[in-house]
Protein backbone atom coordinates (compact mmCIF):
# COMPACT_ATOMS: atom_id res chain seq x y z
CA UNK A 1 0.00 0.00 0.00
CA UNK A 2 1.44 3.26 -0.95
CA UNK A 3 1.91 6.07 1.53
CA UNK A 4 -1.10 8.23 0.15
CA UNK A 5 -3.63 5.20 0.20
CA UNK A 6 -2.31 5.00 3.38
CA UNK A 7 -2.91 8.10 4.83
CA UNK A 8 -6.12 7.91 3.40
CA UNK A 9 -7.20 4.66 5.03
CA UNK A 10 -5.61 6.17 8.74
CA UNK A 11 -7.47 9.32 7.81
CA UNK A 12 -10.49 7.08 7.79
CA UNK A 13 -10.14 5.01 10.49
CA UNK A 14 -8.95 8.24 12.97
CA UNK A 15 -12.44 9.82 12.52
CA UNK A 16 -14.49 6.61 13.41
CA UNK A 17 -12.35 5.84 16.07
CA UNK A 18 -12.76 9.12 17.18
CA UNK A 19 -16.25 9.61 16.14
CA UNK A 20 -15.35 13.10 14.41
CA UNK A 21 -18.10 14.80 12.70
CA UNK A 22 -18.35 16.67 9.85
CA UNK A 23 -17.67 20.31 11.08
CA UNK A 24 -14.00 21.60 12.11
CA UNK A 25 -12.58 19.01 13.75
CA UNK A 26 -10.74 16.85 10.80
CA UNK A 27 -8.12 13.84 11.31
CA UNK A 28 -4.90 14.71 9.35
CA UNK A 29 -1.50 12.94 8.65
CA UNK A 30 1.43 14.76 7.60
CA UNK A 31 5.39 14.14 7.71
CA UNK A 32 7.67 15.63 10.06
CA UNK A 33 11.26 16.22 8.29
CA UNK A 34 10.66 13.04 6.33
CA UNK A 35 11.61 11.37 9.74
CA UNK A 36 8.32 10.50 10.80
CA UNK A 37 4.76 9.68 9.92
CA UNK A 38 2.33 12.02 12.63
CA UNK A 39 -1.64 11.57 12.70
CA UNK A 40 -3.60 13.68 14.88
CA UNK A 41 -6.68 15.69 15.18
CA UNK A 42 -6.85 19.42 14.37
CA UNK A 43 -8.68 22.31 14.26
CA UNK A 44 -9.00 26.04 13.32
CA UNK A 45 -6.72 26.53 15.98
CA UNK A 46 -4.18 24.11 15.57
CA UNK A 47 -3.09 20.13 16.83
CA UNK A 48 -5.58 18.83 19.61
CA UNK A 49 -4.42 15.31 20.25
CA UNK A 50 -2.03 13.27 18.71
CA UNK A 51 -2.98 9.64 18.19
CA UNK A 52 0.02 8.08 16.25
CA UNK A 53 3.43 8.65 15.66
CA UNK A 54 5.63 6.16 13.53
CA UNK A 55 8.91 6.36 11.47
CA UNK A 56 8.40 6.98 7.86
CA UNK A 57 10.20 4.19 6.91
CA UNK A 58 7.88 2.53 9.05
CA UNK A 59 4.93 4.77 7.20
CA UNK A 60 5.97 3.08 3.91
CA UNK A 61 5.55 -0.08 4.68
CA UNK A 62 1.78 0.41 6.41
CA UNK A 63 -1.34 -1.55 5.30
CA UNK A 64 -4.21 -1.69 6.62
CA UNK A 65 -3.60 -4.45 9.03
CA UNK A 66 -0.69 -2.88 10.64
CA UNK A 67 -2.39 0.25 10.26
CA UNK A 68 -5.17 -1.00 12.28
CA UNK A 69 -2.04 -2.33 15.01
CA UNK A 70 -0.48 0.86 15.01
CA UNK A 71 -3.73 2.82 15.85
CA UNK A 72 -4.78 0.55 18.83
CA UNK A 73 -1.09 0.58 20.09
CA UNK A 74 -1.15 4.58 19.46
CA UNK A 75 1.92 6.15 21.34
CA UNK A 76 2.90 3.69 24.44
CA UNK A 77 5.00 4.61 27.36
CA UNK A 78 8.13 2.46 27.47
CA UNK A 79 6.71 0.52 30.39
CA UNK A 80 3.30 -0.32 28.62
CA UNK A 81 2.61 -4.27 28.19
CA UNK A 82 0.42 -2.65 24.89
CA UNK A 83 -2.18 -4.81 25.03
CA UNK A 84 -4.70 -4.64 22.16
CA UNK A 85 -8.86 -5.21 22.16
CA UNK A 86 -10.67 -5.97 19.16
CA UNK A 87 -14.13 -7.01 18.72
CA UNK A 88 -14.66 -8.81 15.10
CA UNK A 89 -17.35 -11.24 15.28
CA UNK A 90 -18.65 -10.80 18.37
CA UNK A 91 -15.82 -12.34 21.58
CA UNK A 92 -13.35 -9.74 22.21
CA UNK A 93 -10.00 -10.44 21.76
CA UNK A 94 -7.14 -9.56 23.39
CA UNK A 95 -3.50 -9.35 22.12
CA UNK A 96 0.01 -7.83 21.83
CA UNK A 97 -0.16 -7.55 17.97
CA UNK A 98 -3.50 -7.57 16.01
CA UNK A 99 -3.44 -10.77 14.21
CA UNK A 100 -4.03 -11.08 10.59
CA UNK A 101 -7.33 -13.18 10.96
CA UNK A 102 -9.51 -13.07 13.94
CA UNK A 103 -8.59 -15.98 16.01
CA UNK A 104 -12.34 -16.52 16.65
CA UNK A 105 -13.87 -16.91 12.71
CA UNK A 106 -10.71 -16.71 10.89
CA UNK A 107 -11.29 -14.22 8.70
CA UNK A 108 -8.96 -12.06 7.97
CA UNK A 109 -9.13 -8.86 9.73
CA UNK A 110 -8.46 -6.13 7.09
CA UNK A 111 -10.93 -7.56 4.82
CA UNK A 112 -14.18 -7.21 6.96
CA UNK A 113 -15.45 -4.24 9.29
CA UNK A 114 -14.61 -4.68 12.64
CA UNK A 115 -17.80 -3.96 15.34
CA UNK A 116 -15.59 -2.27 17.67
CA UNK A 117 -12.01 -0.69 16.52
CA UNK A 118 -9.43 -1.82 17.88
CA UNK A 119 -8.31 0.13 21.24
CA UNK A 120 -5.45 -0.26 23.89
CA UNK A 121 -6.49 -1.39 27.34
CA UNK A 122 -5.63 0.98 29.84
CA UNK A 123 -2.27 0.13 31.52
CA UNK A 124 -2.72 0.35 35.12
CA UNK A 125 0.43 0.71 36.38
CA UNK A 126 2.66 4.71 36.48
CA UNK A 127 6.01 5.67 37.11
CA UNK A 128 6.04 7.34 40.48
CA UNK A 129 8.34 10.31 39.22
CA UNK A 130 5.41 11.31 36.56
CA UNK A 131 3.03 11.63 39.22
CA UNK A 132 3.87 14.45 42.19
CA UNK A 133 1.72 14.25 45.22
CA UNK A 134 0.80 10.80 45.34
CA UNK A 135 0.53 7.94 47.32
CA UNK A 136 1.88 4.79 45.62
CA UNK A 137 2.61 1.01 45.91
CA UNK A 138 4.12 -1.66 44.31
CA UNK A 139 5.77 -5.26 44.74
CA UNK A 140 8.28 -5.17 48.05
CA UNK A 141 10.45 -7.67 45.49
CA UNK A 142 10.37 -7.74 41.80
CA UNK A 143 7.26 -5.75 39.73
CA UNK A 144 3.89 -6.58 39.31
CA UNK A 145 3.73 -7.96 35.54
CA UNK A 146 6.18 -10.43 36.38
CA UNK A 147 6.28 -11.67 39.56
CA UNK A 148 3.39 -10.53 41.70
CA UNK A 149 1.42 -12.91 43.34
CA UNK A 150 -2.03 -12.25 45.48
CA UNK A 151 -0.06 -13.46 48.57
CA UNK A 152 3.10 -11.25 48.37
CA UNK A 153 3.27 -7.89 50.10
CA UNK A 154 3.16 -4.49 48.47
CA UNK A 155 5.85 -1.61 49.54
CA UNK A 156 3.88 1.64 49.80
CA UNK A 157 5.53 5.82 49.70
CA UNK A 158 4.02 8.74 49.23
CA UNK A 159 5.95 10.89 45.83
CA UNK A 160 6.80 14.68 47.12
CA UNK A 161 5.78 17.87 44.34
CA UNK A 162 8.45 17.19 42.23
CA UNK A 163 7.69 13.40 41.71
CA UNK A 164 10.46 12.06 44.40
CA UNK A 165 9.72 8.82 46.43
CA UNK A 166 10.31 8.96 50.09
CA UNK A 167 9.87 5.46 51.49
CA UNK A 168 10.44 3.76 54.60
CA UNK A 169 12.01 0.17 55.05
CA UNK A 170 14.26 -2.23 56.84
CA UNK A 171 16.96 0.15 55.43
CA UNK A 172 15.48 3.32 56.89
CA UNK A 173 14.27 6.59 55.54
CA UNK A 174 14.73 6.68 51.67
CA UNK A 175 14.65 9.46 49.51
CA UNK A 176 17.02 8.39 45.93
CA UNK A 177 15.36 5.23 45.08
CA UNK A 178 12.91 6.71 42.65
CA UNK A 179 13.91 5.30 39.97
CA UNK A 180 12.67 1.61 41.45
CA UNK A 181 9.64 2.83 41.02
CA UNK A 182 8.83 2.80 37.45
CA UNK A 183 5.69 0.03 37.55
CA UNK A 184 3.77 1.45 40.47
CA UNK A 185 -0.07 2.08 41.32
CA UNK A 186 -1.39 5.10 42.55
CA UNK A 187 -3.23 4.63 45.53
CA UNK A 188 -4.40 8.24 45.85
CA UNK A 189 -2.89 11.47 44.28
CA UNK A 190 -3.26 15.31 45.23
CA UNK A 191 -4.32 17.20 42.66
CA UNK A 192 -5.71 20.46 44.09
CA UNK A 193 -2.89 23.28 44.00
CA UNK A 194 -3.64 25.18 47.73
CA UNK A 195 -3.19 21.72 48.94
CA UNK A 196 0.86 20.89 47.54
CA UNK A 197 2.53 23.30 49.43
CA UNK A 198 0.66 22.07 52.54
CA UNK A 199 1.41 18.14 51.23
CA UNK A 200 5.05 19.05 50.50
CA UNK A 201 5.73 20.93 54.22
CA UNK A 202 3.45 17.49 56.50
CA UNK A 203 5.91 15.08 54.21
CA UNK A 204 9.30 17.44 54.94
CA UNK A 205 8.32 17.40 58.67
CA UNK A 206 7.54 13.49 59.48
CA UNK A 207 10.54 12.58 57.68
CA UNK A 208 12.46 14.86 59.94
CA UNK A 209 11.11 12.89 62.72
CA UNK A 210 13.99 10.63 64.55
CA UNK A 211 11.73 7.63 64.62
CA UNK A 212 12.26 5.98 60.90
CA UNK A 213 15.73 4.56 61.81
CA UNK A 214 16.55 0.78 60.41
CA UNK A 215 16.77 0.26 64.47
CA UNK A 216 13.47 0.86 64.79
CA UNK A 217 11.58 -0.76 62.20
CA UNK A 218 9.48 -4.10 62.56
CA UNK A 219 8.27 -6.21 59.53
CA UNK A 220 4.88 -6.13 61.50
CA UNK A 221 4.52 -3.16 63.90
CA UNK A 222 6.71 -0.50 62.31
CA UNK A 223 6.77 -0.68 58.75
CA UNK A 224 6.32 1.29 55.26
CA UNK A 225 2.93 1.74 56.01
CA UNK A 226 3.35 3.26 59.58
CA UNK A 227 5.17 6.25 57.87
CA UNK A 228 2.95 6.59 55.08
CA UNK A 229 -0.29 6.47 57.32
CA UNK A 230 1.21 8.47 60.14
CA UNK A 231 1.71 11.09 56.55
CA UNK A 232 -1.96 11.11 55.58
CA UNK A 233 -3.11 11.21 59.38
CA UNK A 234 -1.00 14.50 59.87
CA UNK A 235 -2.29 15.51 56.41
CA UNK A 236 -6.07 16.06 58.03
CA UNK A 237 -7.56 15.28 54.34
CA UNK A 238 -10.55 14.50 54.95
CA UNK A 239 -11.91 10.41 54.06
CA UNK A 240 -7.98 9.97 53.39
CA UNK A 241 -6.77 10.95 56.43
CA UNK A 242 -9.96 9.04 58.42
CA UNK A 243 -8.91 6.31 56.32
CA UNK A 244 -5.17 6.31 57.94
CA UNK A 245 -6.50 5.28 61.26
CA UNK A 246 -5.40 1.85 60.68
CA UNK A 247 -4.05 -0.07 57.63
CA UNK A 248 -6.86 -2.81 57.46
CA UNK A 249 -9.54 0.38 56.77
CA UNK A 250 -6.95 1.99 54.59
CA UNK A 251 -6.25 -0.65 52.38
CA UNK A 252 -9.88 -1.67 52.41
CA UNK A 253 -11.04 1.76 51.19
CA UNK A 254 -8.16 2.50 48.75
CA UNK A 255 -5.54 -0.34 48.11
CA UNK A 256 -7.89 -3.13 47.30
CA UNK A 257 -9.83 -1.75 44.59
CA UNK A 258 -6.78 -0.31 42.61
CA UNK A 259 -5.60 -4.06 43.34
CA UNK A 260 -8.40 -5.64 42.10
CA UNK A 261 -7.89 -3.76 38.71
CA UNK A 262 -4.57 -4.22 38.63
CA UNK A 263 -4.83 -8.36 39.06
CA UNK A 264 -7.30 -8.11 36.36
CA UNK A 265 -4.77 -6.47 33.47
CA UNK A 266 -1.33 -8.99 34.76
CA UNK A 267 -3.81 -11.94 34.66
CA UNK A 268 -4.64 -10.84 30.89
CA UNK A 269 -0.92 -10.00 30.29
CA UNK A 270 0.55 -13.34 31.35
CA UNK A 271 -1.98 -15.28 29.76
CA UNK A 272 -0.85 -13.52 26.05
CA UNK A 273 2.62 -13.81 26.86
CA UNK A 274 1.81 -17.65 26.97
CA UNK A 275 -0.54 -18.25 24.00
CA UNK A 276 0.22 -14.70 22.18
CA UNK A 277 -3.92 -14.22 22.50
CA UNK A 278 -6.92 -14.44 24.36
CA UNK A 279 -10.63 -14.98 23.13
CA UNK A 280 -13.06 -13.44 26.00
CA UNK A 281 -16.48 -15.34 24.43
CA UNK A 282 -18.88 -13.79 27.59
CA UNK A 283 -17.24 -10.32 28.11
CA UNK A 284 -20.01 -10.11 30.93
CA UNK A 285 -19.06 -12.58 32.70
CA UNK A 286 -15.76 -12.59 35.36
CA UNK A 287 -15.37 -15.88 34.62
CA UNK A 288 -13.75 -15.85 31.37
CA UNK A 289 -11.77 -13.50 32.94
CA UNK A 290 -8.33 -14.77 33.78
CA UNK A 291 -7.07 -14.49 37.15
CA UNK A 292 -3.87 -13.90 39.23
CA UNK A 293 -3.14 -16.22 41.78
Amino acid sequence: MSMAVSCDFLCSELRARCNLNTGGDSAFVHCCCNKELVVGVGDDRGLVDYLLIVSSRTAQRLNQHTVLHYLAVGCVMDSDAGIICVEHCGPRVFCFQLPENCPACRTRLDHSQAALLPFRVPYPFVRASQHPCAVVIKPTNGDFLNDYKVSMDLHIGVTNSKGHVVEFDKGGLHRDRTALWNQCLIVSQMTAEPWIEHWDTTLETLSKEDCWTPQRYHEETFNCYTFVLSFLRCLRDGSLSEAAVSRVKFCEAFVSPRATVACKYIALYRRLKDSGYYVCRNSKSNKSIPTVV
